[in-house]
């Protein structure tokens, strides 16, 4: 695994075929935020874990952190998060991978 977070980032992004399966490789896609998605339960949404729906039921809390330093130092922006499930039911047979499980925005300023 490369040693900065941004490399990091990119590398499991492909590792669990997100790029280019949801974001296309040809788009040179460059992570800006980080994120955390945690349910009231305590679990947490991270790149390849499975939760189960009972897990999932209450609306999670969703944090953004600029990548590149603090908010203060950058300029207003619009962030939309999108919950989907690429390889759902299963990934050898994603006939649901593009099922819209929810979307928030938020106004970063």
């Amino acid at each position: 695994m490369p040693a900065d977070p941004l490399s990091a980032i990119i590398s499991a992004l492909q590792k669990e075929q997100i790029i280019p399966d949801v974001v296309p490789a040809a788009t040179g896609f460059t992570p800006t935020v980080l994120f955390s998605v945690v349910y009231p339960n305590g679990a947490e949404v991270n790149l390849g874990n499975e939760l189960t729906v009972e897990e999932t039921q209450d609306e999670p809390d969703i944090r953004l952190a600029a990548l590149n330093g603090p908010w203060d130092d950058a300029p207003e922006a619009s962030y939309t998060l999108v919950m989907l499930d690429p390889d759902a039911p299963y990934r050898a047979d994603a006939v649901y991978r593009s099922f819209r499980h929810w979307v928030v925005s938020a106004l970063i300023y």
